[in-house]
């Protein structure tokens, strides 16, 4: 039985109508927002027309990790404590390595890629004192016995970042701006080399690829894939993967024995050059360590979501272990449409962010698919 599932963060449960709000639309589950990036939110439901600024950080007063991750109050506490009074299951979502407050105070540990640019908003995976950091978050939301945890940014995060006034003109394509993310620290640089690389040859390459680009833009092909051949050639990409797949599934390994056998649903994606935040890789191994994986559209753009999902399924991935996320944005569209399957869970992005009578047909529609199953 599919269960439906709501993303908020604590503030908009606890302020205004928002319990109440949350309770008409009846989910099995919020995914509530324990760590989380800065952002400003205007209330849809909870406060119709206001807008707040959220600063980074913790917002459980149980969780601090070990890099002086920002404390942001006992929002989530409090929001636990309501939600669960309404009988509503309490799913902590962290997001782990997109920590722009960790990586400005601590840069030596931030991605660093082949032009020695520093990540101001990205962690590097690599690195053992971010994946002590990792478990850490683990382990402290964990004592606040939720029903589960969602992660989200564990793993290789991309060069884009929308925090800031991104300026990068037109000309970089989906694979440059991997190349742009590859991480050059010492960490990596082993990881590149245990797959028999030289990592500065694999750095100049990276740099000579992205000089060529910005000086004669090419189109993209049809094959991201294709393009990173190009640029790196196909042994070099293979073993790059496969370093930054090893990097992954070690930090995952990590943190699900840091949640003491608390189900963890981790954020992934098929796509193994894509940098929005989500797990990429040997994706039947991580699911071969988490309990479920989310798979998520929350950009609507669609058509990617039941592509990935038939992907999924396609390794071997039950659907008993696979969870959907989508962002809930046209109220004319089938949000069942396409997906093929009855998930483990469908989670709604998100509360206070679209009005909640779609959220509350979103959660219907899917009802009824399973009623009708």
């Amino acid at each position: 039985m599919t269960e439906v599932h709501l993303w908020a963060h604590p503030r908009s449960v606890i302020r205004g109508n928002g319990l109440a709000a949350i309770a008409e639309i009846a989910p099995d589950a919020v995914r509530l927002a324990t760590v989380y990036h800065s952002a400003r939110w205007l209330s849809y439901s909870s406060e119709p027309g206001a807008t707040e600024r959220l600063p980074a950080g913790a917002w459980s007063r149980r969780v601090s990790g070990t890099l002086g991750l920002p404390a942001c109050g006992g929002d989530a506490d409090q929001a636990t404590e309501s939600l669960r009074s309404r009988g509503i299951d309490v799913i902590a979502w962290i997001v782990g390595l997109h920590s722009s407050s960790v990586a400005q105070r601590f840069p030596e540990l931030a991605i660093i890629n082949a032009f020695d640019h520093r990540f101001t908003h990205a962690l590097c995976p690599a690195q053992h004192a971010v994946v002590e950091h990792a478990m850490a978050l683990v382990r402290q939301a964990v004592s606040a016995d939720v029903d589960g945890l969602d992660l989200e940014a564990f793993g290789y995060l991309g060069w884009p970042h929308t925090g800031e006034h991104l300026k990068s003109g037109e000309a970089l394509r989906p694979i440059d701006e991997w190349l742009l993310g590859l991480c050059f620290c010492e960490s990596c640089r082993a990881g590149y080399m245990a797959e028999g690389l030289d990592a500065d040859g694999v750095r100049q390459l990276v740099r000579i690829a992205i000089g060529e680009q910005l000086r004669r833009p090419r189109p993209a092909s049809a094959s991201t894939a294709d393009d990173a051949v190009d640029a790196l050639g196909e042994d070099i990409v293979t073993h790059v993967l496969a370093a930054r797949a090893a990097v992954t599934a070690a930090l995952v390994h990590e943190v699900v024995a840091a949640a003491e056998g608390v189900p963890v649903a981790l954020r992934v994606t098929t796509d193994c050059y894509a940098g929005a935040g989500k797990s990429s890789g040997d994706l039947v191994s991580l699911a071969g360590l988490a309990s479920s994986l989310t798979v998520s559209d929350l950009q609507r753009q669609g058509a990617s979501l039941p592509t990935e999902v038939a992907d999924l399924i396609a390794r071997g991935i039950t659907p008993e272990r696979v969870d959907i996320g989508w962002s809930v944005g046209d109220g004319g569209q089938s949000w069942t449409e396409g997906i093929g399957i009855s998930p483990r869970s469908v989670s709604l992005y998100a509360y206070d962010q679209v009005p909640n009578v779609l959220l509350a047909r979103a959660a219907e529609q899917w009802r009824s698919m399973e009623k009708a199953a």
